[in-house]
């Protein structure tokens, strides 16, 4: 049990890994920009840019008191860095590099500095260069494994490199364990019986850029808390996917009939997902607890079956797409567009086309309008700061149309007249 600070608690992926942590006893630290709602964690608002905001929160307090003990507070026994922007285009590619290399440099440096042995860094399976290449691309072999070459061309890719080697250098130099963690798509729990899980299974076509891996975001958690537990191995690479293809074929005839030049390095397990993690399951001993998957060619969970569109209307949509000149974007998880009344029509895994040098993007899929109330916090770290100021105007216009409602309630209710005593005001004739 130890005195654990996660950096990026309060996203998809953090809040899963603070519940596990929780489950095994560790107190928790969150730092971030955005609030996590949870009454055993307190979150500190940090610019992880700022490396003295950095060294002062990871020197700090745990939690709010009054007062505060005496003496100094407990330092971390291990830091978990998980913030960052998730993906590319979220905002312009040179803030991505900023701030994804920056907070990860200070989160290291100051941890190094302060004395804390253990670092777990967030990279991410986009290293490998398929995901945002400029243009379709293979990977050189597989299983795809920690100590391939990689040599990635986007923005977000070069960042969580830069990364890597930051954290390399800084455990030889201070004699520390870091652990990067190659991340794979994450999936929720609930994401198994909806539509990005549908399309995994039964469109494998389309997600070569994922490497037909994923990871569950519990057992994402487990694989912290066994990096936790394994001490002593410095520098050290892991991809962190589930054990299995997300596919109903036995990996290497899948492989072999949709690559059948690229070079098979080993022998692999009937169901093995491409994106190997054999290293962590020898090194840190860790261990699945939440496969989609029985091993026979059997779903373990059922997949939502989804009503597709008739071949002509997609013969016609592609031929509309055709004419724009747009490309397929790859790992857009939702689309969000906010409407003057203070609605948003929210697409969840839409499918978008874009073509870049003209500012042209389509998308299609199935579109939900809702409050700007069910979406918010999710989507606020999302955001740039252009598009914050565009949410504090909309949230006040839905604020101020709330209130208009409000008070046109009350004048109708003014009009109801008062109960007298003795009088039921029906008709007299």
């Amino acid at each position: 049990m130890g005195h654990i600070v996660v950096t990026g608690g309060s996203g998809k992926a953090g809040q899963f890994v603070i519940s596990e942590l929780l489950g095994a006893g560790h107190t928790i630290l969150n730092l971030d920009l955005m609030p996590l709602d949870h009454p055993k964690v307190h979150t500190l608002k940090t610019d992880l840019a700022d490396s003295g905001q950095v060294f002062n929160a990871l020197s700090g307090q745990w939690t709010l008191r009054e007062p505060f003990p005496e003496g100094l507070p407990p330092r971390p026994d291990a830091v978990i860095h998980l913030a960052g922007y998730a993906r590319n285009m979220l905002v312009p590619d040179n803030e991505t590099f900023r701030s994804n290399t920056q907070g990860t440099y200070n989160i290291i440096e100051a941890a190094c500095k302060l004395g804390i042995r253990k670092i777990i860094i967030a990279s991410s399976v986009t290293v490998y260069g398929v995901a945002f290449a400029q243009g379709d691309i293979n990977f050189p072999s597989f299983p795809v494994h920690e100590d391939l070459d990689v040599n990635p061309t986007d923005t977000y890719a070069i960042a969580k490199l830069c990364g890597e080697r930051i954290a390399r250098g800084f455990a030889a130099r201070f004699g520390v364990d870091i652990y990067i963690l190659r991340i794979g798509r994450v999936i929720e729990p609930e994401e198994y019986n909806k539509e990005i899980f549908y399309s995994y299974v039964h469109e494998p076509g389309l997600w070569k850029v994922h490497g037909w891996s994923y990871i569950d975001s519990r057992d994402l958690g487990g694989m912290c808390e066994a990096a936790l537990r394994t001490d002593g191995l410095g520098f050290q690479v892991f991809n962190a996917t589930n054990d299995h293809i997300t596919n109903l074929s036995p990996t290497k005839d899948f492989l072999k009939s949709q690559f059948p030049d690229i070079l098979i390095t080993r022998e692999m397990e009937e169901f093995e997902a491409p994106f190997s993690n054999a290293k962590i399951k020898k090194l840190l001993g860790f261990q699945e607890k939440h496969p989609w998957h029985n091993g026979k060619g059997t779903p373990r969970r059922k997949v939502k079956k989804v009503v597709r569109n008739s071949g002509a209307d997609d013969k016609k949509l592609q031929a509309a797409l055709k004419k724009l000149n747009v490309q397929p974007i790859q790992g857009i998880e939702e689309v969000n567009m906010f409407k003057e009344d203070g609605n948003v029509i929210h697409f969840a895994n839409p499918r978008v086309h874009g073509a870049v040098p003209s500012n042209t993007f389509a998308l299609y899929g199935n579109g939900e309008e809702k409050e700007l109330t069910e979406l918010v916090p999710n989507i606020l770290n999302q955001l740039g700061p252009d598009s914050l100021a565009s949410l504090r105007k909309l949230a006040e216009s839905y604020q101020n149309m709330q209130k208009q409602q409000g008070d046109k309630k009350d004048d109708e209710e003014d009009d109801i007249p008062d109960l007298v005593e003795g009088e039921n005001f029906e008709t007299k004739e």
